[in-house]
């Protein structure tokens, strides 16, 4: 279980985040303090628990980062601010910007199953159907 700290610390961080909003500026100091911190324990071999310590406190930045870029700095018009966490099927009206493409998975690329070709195209979306009617 060496990894469970870091899993910790990611799930710490991505809770904290959504509980009391940091500064950027607050996040990136407190993952250099615990790179620092890190890199100074690593030079001694005594001292394990300092080490673990500067490891959980990056992966709590990072978590922080992770949650923050997922639900603050996303554009006002993207599209995880519409949906929800649960998939449905949803209606989009809009106009297609760029010609659709068949893109298909690199045959070098491992996957768990097989997926078929996807078709991708940038849609500039006028309106949404939500539960309770259009969403402009």
């Amino acid at each position: 279980m060496p990894l469970l700290p870091v899993a910790l610390g990611l799930i710490a961080g991505v809770v904290l985040d959504n509980a009391i909003p940091l500064a950027p500026d607050a996040i990136i100091g407190v993952a250099l303090f615990g790179a620092l911190l890190g890199v100074l324990a690593l030079r001694s071999q005594r001292h394990a628990r300092v080490t673990l310590c500067a490891a959980v406190l990056v992966s709590v930045a990072t978590g922080v980062v992770r949650h923050a870029v997922r639900m603050r700095f996303l554009p006002d018009h993207h599209i995880a601010r519409i949906v929800e966490n649960e998939p449905r099927i949803r209606t989009m009206s809009g106009r297609v910007v760029t010609a659709p493409r068949i893109v298909e998975r690199p045959r070098d690329q491992a996957v768990a199953y097989p997926t078929a070709p996807r078709t991708r195209f940038m849609l500039d979306i006028t309106s949404v159907d939500g539960d309770a009617g259009p969403i402009p």
